[in-house]
């Protein structure tokens, strides 16, 4: 709720200098926040233990399955919230995250 009252004074002030702003729905912004969490948790935590790029998160099987335990139970908690990913299959996409970066 802080998030969406703080966007919400922004999407104001905009307005108010002459920057029309529009909101999207609050659900949506909280779906692409959770994705980007989520794909974060699982990449940069192991990236820093592990001292590697993030590409090689997605080659080595020790990490990809860190990522992937990881990954889901982050996505368990977004779903116990009833938040629904802007992605269907976060361990594929957490992978082509890493691999990508």
């Amino acid at each position: 709720l802080a998030v969406q009252q703080a966007v919400g004074n922004i999407a104001r002030i905009l307005t108010l200098a002459g920057i029309d702003t529009s909101l999207g729905e609050c659900a949506a912004m909280d779906s692409v926040v959770w994705g980007k969490l989520i794909i974060n948790a699982g990449i940069n935590p192991l990236s820093a233990l592990f001292r590697v790029k993030n590409g090689v998160l997605a080659e080595n099987a020790m990490c990809r399955e860190l990522l992937a335990k990881t990954v889901m139970e982050a996505a368990e908690v977004a779903d116990s919230k009833g938040i629904k990913l802007p992605f269907s299959n976060p361990i594929e996409m957490a992978l082509k995250v890493a691999k990508n970066t």
